[in-house]
């Protein structure tokens, strides 16, 4: 029935949002809220099981509804990783979870302008980015292989982007590069347009690049820092 007495709050007024919070910061929003309603009707009207739904999700079967779920996040790091391919660009990635076949095909047509140091968790028994690794590798992409033999994990999620006069910008916030972080987890994606910072993060990088053990060097490939 229509609420005719009690305290109602009035309407609040129309907003335009956007990803713009000044100073040259940029925040953007997925909506991996897949405990929702809307997704229960989404697997019962397609007939799927979790299961099914998530390998959909990897494989992006359906495109439209995976892009609804990775929002805004999802549409600007494919853009920042589309810009890469720029003739000047470069990027320089440091990832502790990498497992997604759209995001991997899109690090692989960097070629040339991408560094990517790829970690290990803190379970040392296995390597979760075991299959992504195989799968640039096999493309003929480098890793820069930061497996570590403490509990200690390399929980590192971002992406300085430089042109030819040095860093310009850093991708970072809590969204791993995997499925489960763009489309079925509630991240967050920040885009700081500063040079200073984009420095510091560069300078951060290349620690972590010098303080990765030794590998075997594929034929091709700089000594010491791939596999």
């Amino acid at each position: 029935r229509p609420y005719t007495t009690g305290a109602i709050s009035k309407w609040t007024r129309w907003c335009t949002l956007s990803a713009d919070a000044g100073g040259g910061l940029s925040c953007y929003f997925n909506r991996g809220l897949v405990l929702s309603q809307f997704v229960a009707r989404y697997l019962a009207e397609k007939k799927l099981t979790p299961a099914k739904f998530k390998a959909q999700l990897k494989k992006s079967v359906d495109p439209v509804f995976r892009a609804f779920l990775e929002g805004d996040l999802g549409a600007k790091l494919r853009e920042i990783l589309e810009d890469g391919r720029l003739e000047s660009a470069e990027v320089h990635a440091a990832l502790y979870e990498l497992g997604d076949a759209p995001v991997e095909d899109a690090l692989i047509a960097l070629g040339p302008h991408l560094s990517l140091i790829l970690a290990n968790g803190s379970d040392t028994s296995a390597d979760g980015n075991a299959d992504a690794r195989q799968h640039l590798n096999a493309a003929g992409v480098p890793t820069i292989d930061r497996l570590l033999k403490s509990k200690g994990l390399g929980h590192n999620k971002f992406a300085v982007i430089s042109d030819a006069t040095g860093p310009k910008a850093v991708w970072t916030g809590s969204t791993n590069w995997s499925t489960t972080g763009l489309c079925t987890q509630a991240n967050n994606g920040l885009l700081l347009e500063d040079a200073g910072v984009a420095t510091r993060y560069q300078q951060q990088w290349d620690r972590l690049r010098d303080a990765s053990p030794p590998v075997l060097t594929p034929a091709g490939f700089p000594a010491a820092l791939v596999s």
